[in-house]
């Protein structure tokens, strides 16, 4: 079964639920990729290069980052 077919299968609600977590994982790592490339070094806990590969972890990687990275 192609991927077309699987979302042509989808109720409309599925649909809008798919592209409702797309558009938040999305925002999430515009946001998280933001903060990475305007802070300075010193407002961020740890490695910039490695919050960006934590960032790349689905929608996990940029809330940790958004939670535990940026020093308050």
């Amino acid at each position: 079964m192609t991927l077309q077919a699987k979302w042509e299968k989808l109720s409309p609600k599925g649909k809008t639920a798919v592209i409702g977590a797309a558009a938040a994982d999305i925002s999430l790592t515009a946001a998280a990729w933001h903060f990475l490339y305007h802070l300075p070094r010193r407002k961020i806990r740890g490695s910039k290069k490695l919050w960006f590969l934590v960032s790349l972890v689905d929608v996990v990687g940029p809330l940790v980052f958004l939670s535990f990275g940026i020093k308050r």
